[in-house]
């Protein structure tokens, strides 16, 4: 339903985390973590997009927190 796209130096298995819990959709997440060995952020975006499972897609930061309960849900309702 959802890939979440994210670029990192370290993983960051606690992000990962955050954002399935946070979007509601547990099994219907799929979040791609993206290690930043010097490339553009571009470049690891394209990589990650590359590996996307679903159509929707979210590009995102390691250091964010949403706070918006079921972000995911309410994003898929926008496509529908």
């Amino acid at each position: 339903m959802l890939t979440v796209v994210y670029c990192t130096k370290e993983s960051k298995p606690e992000h990962q985390a955050h954002l399935i819990k946070s979007s509601g959709l547990h099994k219907y997440i799929e979040v791609i973590e993206i290690i930043n060995n010097g490339e553009s952020l571009t470049k690891c975006y394209n990589r990650g997009l590359k590996q996307a499972k679903n159509n929707i897609v979210v590009f995102c930061h390691d250091d964010i927190i949403i706070e918006t309960k079921q972000w995911g849900k309410k994003l898929i309702k926008q496509f529908v």
